[in-house]
C-alpha cells in the first residue's frame, strides 16, 4: 500500500505546532525531562538491489529498511539537542584528527561552490586516492545495523563526555535529566506501524467502488486526511496495544 503524500508534510501522532510553541518547548530543560515522548511511526522502505539484465524476478534481491519518523514535538526536542551536541561533536572529531575520515551525519563544506558534499564528492576523492597509491587494496564492507547495535552505555558515555557534565556517581555516567530523557527516547525507544495504525483508526479500509467491487484503499481523500492521525484518548484505547519496542540494549 501506497503511503499518502498529504499535503506538504505527512501526518502524525501529535497537533501541528507554531514555532513560538516549538521554541518554548525546547529550550525549557524542565519541560524537556519530563516530556511524554511518542512511539516513532514506522514504515518499510523498499527497493530493488542491482541485478544484471536477464535476472529471474524471482532471484532479484530487494532491501528494506525501517523508516521511523517523530511526533511533531518530539522531532524538535531531537533536532535541538542534536544542535546542542553538534559543536563539541565536531571539536572532539577535530581533536582526534579524523574530521576528514568520518562523513555520516555530518554537514562537510564543498571547496569549491555551494552547499555540503554528498555521496558522489566523497566516492570521487576515494577514487582518486586510489589512483595516486596506483597499487594497493580496498576494503568496502556494511556493517549490518551497525547504529542498531551500538552498546547504550557507551552512547550515554560520549554524550556525558561531549557535553562536559560533572554529574558521575558510581562508576555510572549520569546525563542532566533533560539530555537522559531524549537519550532514553532515542535507545529505549518504541514504534507503530504506520499502516496498521490506518487500519485501526479506519483511514485505511473495505472501500466499494462503483463497479461494485470492494477494495482496501484509503477512507478519506488528500484534503480529508488529518493532520493529527487520533486523540489521546483514541492512542490509548485502540494504538497503545500495538506498541512495538527496541530489544536491543
Amino acid at each position: 500500500m501506497l503511503s499518502p503524500r498529504i499535503r506538504s508534510y505527512p501526518p502524525h501522532l501529535d497537533p501541528p505546532l507554531t514555532r513560538v510553541e516549538a521554541e518554548a518547548l525546547v529550550s525549557d530543560p524542565a519541560k524537556v525531562s519530563t516530556h511524554p515522548f511518542f512511539p516513532f511511526l514506522n514504515k518499510d522502505q523498499t527497493w530493488t538491489k542491482f541485478a544484471e539484465r536477464g535476472t529471474k524476478p524471482a532471484d532479484v534481491t530487494k532491501k528494506v529498511r525501517n523508516i521511523r519518523y517523530a511526533a511533531r514535538r518530539d522531532s524538535h526536542i531531537f533536532a535541538h539537542y542534536r544542535k546542542l551536541l553538534s559543536l563539541p561533536y565536531e571539536e572532539e572529531v577535530r581533536r582526534r584528527g579524523i574530521e576528514d575520515c568520518v562523513l555520516a551525519y555530518r554537514r562537510i563544506p564543498q571547496v569549491r561552490g555551494r552547499g555540503g558534499k554528498c555521496n558522489i564528492h566523497f566516492a570521487q576523492e576515494a577514487f582518486e586516492c586510489i589512483r595516486r597509491y596506483k597499487s594497493c587494496y580496498v576494503f568496502a564492507l556494511d556493517v549490518h545495523q551497525f547504529f542498531e547495535n551500538l552498546e547504550h552505555e557507551q552512547i550515554k558515555k560520549l554524550w556525558w563526555k561531549l557535553i562536559g557534565s560533572p554529574i558521575q556517581k558510581n562508576k555510572n555516567w549520569l546525563l542532566p535529566k533533560d539530555h537522559f530523557q531524549v537519550f532514553k527516547a532515542v535507545t529505549e525507544y518504541s514504534y507503530v506501524d504506520v499502516n496498521l495504525a490506518y487500519k485501526v483508526l479506519g483511514l485505511v479500509g473495505e472501500v466499494t467502488l462503483p463497479s461494485g467491487r470492494t477494495q482496501t484503499k484509503f477512507t478519506k481523500t488528500r484534503k480529508e486526511f488529518p493532520l493529527q492521525i487520533c486523540s489521546p484518548k483514541s492512542f490509548r484505547e485502540k494504538l497503545a496495544k500495538h506498541i512495538k519496542h527496541n530489544p536491543n540494549k
